[in-house]
């Protein structure tokens, strides 16, 4: 599909209104140059593949009207949004205008409407929270959106920043969505204000401030100002806020009224930090809770890790400020972090869980991403300061011995302690030691109880390697300790996700593997965050590991069902004790990794035997 952008758009609108137009006049009516017009004239004919637009000598140009555009010219997510822009940009705007300008059909049209408002955070915080009653209203073929000046602004920073996935960092990416504000302009106004104010801004937070900042700004000089909507008043911010106006003011040549100066406030009070003292006590104490509760269901002691607490304090003070006046963080790696980190993901939901009670609110996925980050960066620093106990059996004496050591004592990125070196004769004193790994250079008959490695020559980089592997972890899972052959199904009468999450709950208290609660658990874990990635298949699990046995319930289903606007067909649905099991972390990750594998996926949905099925599923 070809994406126009919205000043195409505009020139499209222009040429269909006024018929004919020389270069000059769309440009004074656009306020750029003749040169960007005729670029942009010249992108549009490039994009569609067709001499669209023609130029008449003498006096402009024109629409070609021997050429009928029936293609659809823009993703549907970019057509939600310029449906969102141009029913915002306009007190009414004509519902047949609209699908003839956007060259689709009426009823096309009518079905993109339908979604605009539809997403899962625009519901939750401008519909149910907010208002209501807010939506795209038709009357009298005449289409607009019931809110107030703020709530349009919110709802298109949004989708701007979540529906609109393409652009994420690359702020130039953004351009193309904003007339007349030249964001990087726009980006380095913000940065001096923020470096010269010591606001400490992080990058994501700035991309945020200039794409609120700039609709603001569009908004404004197109007229639509906010009128008493705002009642957010803080000294601290206000002050900022009426030093930030000041150089909007100067540079765009604007008057921005006192609500727009509440607004600006509100913004900044989103991103940079003001604590209180008692913010600050009751969120320690909160995380202190929050870390004895991730031990005890994960098996993850962060009260270990000396950084955890004081980064995740300054996290969770900022997301309050967020939940506090409705400011918005998108999170470009949220993708990213559910496919690839999909074990650390899941304790975020957990911990998302906990916060929802705290603040009393509803987080959504970016948020939750957030989340990801901090406890990735605190698990890397355990790894790194995890202490490793080994024991040598090393039959030649000295020889040799010094080199050995000091291979061993550099392996990467842990820290080891050699406890001691041992004879091939006296392994029977290994458990007097307890180490995580015994490295023997000659084979041992003795059963010692401890994991070892046999080295057949003098310590190589292979060697390293798989003594590094095996002290963190990083082994394949056992087949077949997850799965039964009584927890696999087929059903060809499933209508929903509530009714196979059901049924498989069911199957796995009829084992004696749940309790009856268990299925509460696993619902309340999908209204956190739906559990299907893609790839026709989903993976819900509870929201805390409240199993009897770490099993697999397994389903396949004739026809897909619709799971948070992904289809699936195949459920992997988990059952989890409170022990860390780290062969059931390298299978979810397998499973996980299935998003990658959509033609495996389809095979596995072939299967009509179980045994059939773990063949296909355990194969590499």
């Amino acid at each position: 599909m070809v994406t126009l952008t919205e000043r195409q758009n505009e020139i499209i609108k222009l040429l269909n209104q006024y018929h004919i137009l020389s270069a000059d006049k769309i440009a004074k009516m656009l306020n750029v140059s003749t040169k960007t017009i005729r670029n942009e004239i010249h992108k549009i004919n490039s994009s569609l593949n067709l001499n669209y637009i023609i130029s008449q000598k003498g006096t402009g140009y024109l629409i070609n009207e021997q050429i009928q555009l029936e293609k659809e010219y823009a993703s549907e997510q970019n057509i939600q949004y310029l449906i969102l822009k141009k029913i915002l940009n306009h007190d009414f705007y004509n519902f047949y205008e609209l699908a003839d300008e956007l060259f689709i059909s009426e009823s096309n049209l009518q079905r993109y409407i339908k979604r605009v408002l539809h997403s899962k955070l625009i519901i939750h915080y401008f519909i149910q929270k907010r208002n209501s009653s807010i939506k795209i209203c038709r009357q009298q073929n005449q289409l607009y959106l019931n809110g107030t000046e703020t709530e349009k602004r919110q709802i298109t920073t949004y989708f701007l920043m979540n529906e609109l996935n393409q652009y994420n960092f690359n702020l130039s990416m953004y351009q193309s969505l904003f007339l007349r504000i030249d964001i990087l302009e726009l980006q380095k106004i913000i940065t001096e204000f923020n470096n010269s104010h010591h606001l400490n801004l992080r990058d994501v937070e700035i991309i945020s401030l200039v794409i609120h900042v700039a609709l603001m700004l569009e908004r404004v000089i197109r007229g639509n100002e906010i009128i008493n909507e705002v009642d957010f008043v803080n000294d601290e911010y206000n002050h900022l806020s009426i030093q930030f106006a000041n150089i909007l003011q100067i540079r765009y040549e604007i008057k921005l009224n006192k609500s727009e100066i509440k607004y600006l406030s509100l913004l900044l009070a989103g991103k940079v930090p003001s604590i209180e003292e008692n913010d600050i006590n009751e969120v320690k104490q909160f995380i202190q809770q929050l870390i004895i509760e991730i031990n005890e269901s994960f098996d993850v002691d962060l009260q270990q890790d000396s950084k955890f607490a004081d980064n995740f304090l300054i996290h969770l003070i900022g997301l309050k400020r967020r939940i506090t006046n409705h400011t918005f963080l998108n999170n470009p790696l949220i993708k990213e972090l559910q496919k690839n980190f999909p074990v650390i993901y899941d304790m975020s939901v957990f911990i998302a869980l906990k916060i929802q009670e705290f603040f009393s609110t509803q987080l959504y996925e970016d948020e939750i991403g957030y989340i990801t980050l901090h406890l990735m960066g605190a698990i890397e620093r355990l790894h790194t300061s995890l202490h490793k106990k080994i024991v040598l059996i090393y039959p030649f004496g000295q020889a040799g011995y010094d080199y050995i050591v000091k291979k061993i004592n550099h392996i990467h990125d842990l820290e080891i302690e050699i406890c001691c070196q041992l004879s091939m004769f006296d392994a029977f004193q290994i458990k007097e030691y307890q180490p995580d790994l015994v490295i023997s250079f000659v084979h041992i008959e003795e059963k010692v109880g401890y994991p070892i490695y046999v080295c057949h020559n003098l310590l190589l980089e292979e060697d390293i390697e798989n003594i590094y592997n095996i002290l963190k972890g990083n082994h394949t899972f056992k087949k077949n300790v997850f799965f039964e052959k009584e927890l696999f199904h087929i059903y060809n009468d499933i209508e929903n996700k509530e009714d196979v999450i059901h049924r498989l709950c069911e199957s796995l208290y009829y084992k004696g593997y749940v309790d009856q609660q268990y299925e509460g658990l696993v619902l309340a874990r999908e209204q956190i965050a739906p559990t299907a990635y893609g790839s026709m298949f989903a993976i819900p699990h509870a929201v805390k590991k409240a199993g009897f046995a770490t099993r697999i319930a397994v389903a396949l289903l004739d026809k897909p069902i619709d799971w948070n606007q992904q289809k699936v067909r195949l459920v992997f649905l988990f059952c989890l004790t409170k022990e860390r099991n780290e062969e059931f972390d390298l299978l979810f990750e397998k499973l996980v990794g299935l998003l990658d594998e959509s033609k495996k996926v389809r095979e596995l949905l072939k299967c009509k035997k179980y045994e059939e099925f773990l063949e296909l599923f355990l194969s590499e």
